[in-house]
């Protein structure tokens, strides 16, 4: 069924309709308008690792004085940059607005988010300056330090938790796709980042079969995070 935004969801005339609406998008102004900018701004800096790890790729000799500019550091700096940088705070940002114009819901209180997400920007460029220093670790999508990820999982728990509360404080009656893409992609992000770096950071015996996990988590990254975000969008927006 298409995300419109009919009347059947509330008894509502158009015009208090339109005037919840316009509250529930003043309340949460402030978080979604962070990450987004926060997001354009990670992207900015993946575009220019980017730049510098194709330049140093095609021509090595290049600024070879720096170590920290190799093309085997910027390119997963690149990459970190754009998933946890760019995707994930786009994601966020879209997944609030979304959830709490279909919940109807008004969010009292947006100040711990705002908090959860200086700690997800600060994990993302720990990690990102980490690696550019080599102290990476060589595994995709998985480079940043053992140390930085516990914080990125309680940032995003943070962050989740207020997606998952707007839908449980829903009012009753239909329950929109996009909703359950959302939700789908907020509790399927945890099993998979924490299974990963569980087996691969503190597991020593399942070194040997790091390459596989490294596989596992960057197609499931894609499918259960990236594609459910992605998907629950285009169905609230598109119609």
């Amino acid at each position: 069924m298409a995300d419109t935004e009919p009347n059947t969801v509330t008894s509502a005339t158009p015009e208090e309709d339109a005037s919840q609406r316009a509250s529930i998008d003043r309340s949460l102004r402030v978080p979604v308008l962070f990450f987004f900018t926060s997001g354009l701004m990670w992207l900015l800096v993946s575009l220019v690792l980017g730049l510098l790890a194709s330049i140093k790729f095609h021509s090595p000799d290049i600024l070879d004085g720096s170590q920290f500019l190799n093309y085997s550091r910027l390119q997963p700096a690149h990459l970190n940059a754009f998933m946890y940088g760019w995707c994930f705070q786009a994601g966020f940002g879209a997944a609030l607005w979304i959830m709490a114009r279909l919940c109807r819901f008004v969010l009292p209180r947006v100040g711990l988010l705002v908090v959860a997400g200086h700690f997800w920007n600060l994990a993302v460029s720990l990690g990102v300056v980490a690696i550019l220093l080599g102290q990476g670790q060589s595994i995709p999508f998985l480079d940043f330090p053992v140390g930085v990820w516990p914080l990125l999982l309680v940032a995003y728990c943070i962050i989740a938790g207020h997606i998952v509360m707007m839908f449980k404080a829903r009012r009753d009656g239909h329950v929109f796709i996009s909703q359950w893409y959302i939700l789908a992609a907020c509790f399927w992000f945890p099993w998979i980042y924490v299974t990963a770096n569980v087996l691969i950071h503190h597991f020593p015996s399942a070194a040997v079969i790091g390459t596989a996990i490294s596989g596992w988590y960057a197609g499931t990254l894609l499918v259960l995070w990236i594609v459910p975000i992605g998907l629950g969008v285009t169905y609230y927006l598109i119609p």
